[in-house]
């Protein structure tokens, strides 16, 4: 349990340090009560609020703040009930383990307040990428401006490969078409992929989620 002199170090850096953690306990010790402390908010208010909630996760026990969809059991009679047959956008926290941290599943679960911690990789998809996936059309054909990458060594086959087209000849289109691939789908070729399409002015074109994991996994520069 937070104690009151950690709570308001808690809030000193909280606004200070956005992107860095207190590391106050051990992921294993965190608690609802924790969190109803640092957040001033009652677990109960936290339907919808995942994100904010994690954030706070993160602050006390580190590791990385993660977006994208929950895949796992969403009870029918629950608050999120009437989305049980789809993907349900959401965050949680990754530790440098591989392990989930998830202090809002019990929303989805329909089930009493409880920080979830463990290996799972069939209920978490970081950044979208398997409803991505599933929503992706056939690359455009190469028809309108030229996107005059600047290709990393080897990726202008990547891109070649990829869009069917030869690499002088990309379009903007398909560039954005390529940067939006799944990223999973795109394995090893992320590296030279999104790295060409950051020195070409493009990485707005990826995702943001799929940027970050890149950053934090070591396959482009943080």
């Amino acid at each position: 349990m937070l104690r009151q002199r950690e709570k308001q170090r808690f809030w000193r850096i909280k606004f200070d340090t956005p992107t860095e953690s207190i590391q106050i306990m051990k992921p294993e010790d965190l608690t609802i009560e924790d969190l109803e402390m640092a957040l001033s908010s009652p677990a109960d208010q936290w339907h919808g609020k995942c994100t904010a909630v994690s954030y706070a996760a993160q602050k006390l026990i580190g590791g990385h703040n993660i977006y994208g969809d929950y895949l796992g059991y969403v009870d029918a009679n629950g608050y999120w009930g009437h989305r049980r047959q789809y993907p349900n956008h959401h965050g949680w926290v990754l530790l440098d383990d591989g392990r989930v941290i998830d202090p809002t599943r019990w929303s989805f679960e329909n089930v009493e307040p409880y920080i979830y911690i463990g290996h799972n990789e069939t209920d978490y998809d970081e950044g979208s990428n398997k409803m991505r996936e599933q929503l992706r059309g056939e690359c455009p054909e190469p028809n309108g401006k030229k996107a005059n990458l600047k290709f990393d060594i080897g990726a202008d086959a990547l891109f070649e490969s990829l869009t069917e087209t030869p690499a002088n000849k990309i379009t903007v289109s398909q560039a954005m078409w390529v940067a939006n691939e799944s990223y999973d789908r795109l394995g090893f070729a992320v590296c030279g992929v999104y790295k060409t399409l950051i020195d070409s002015d493009m990485e707005a074109f990826i995702p943001i989620d799929n940027v970050n994991r890149a950053k934090r996994e070591g396959r482009i520069d943080a």
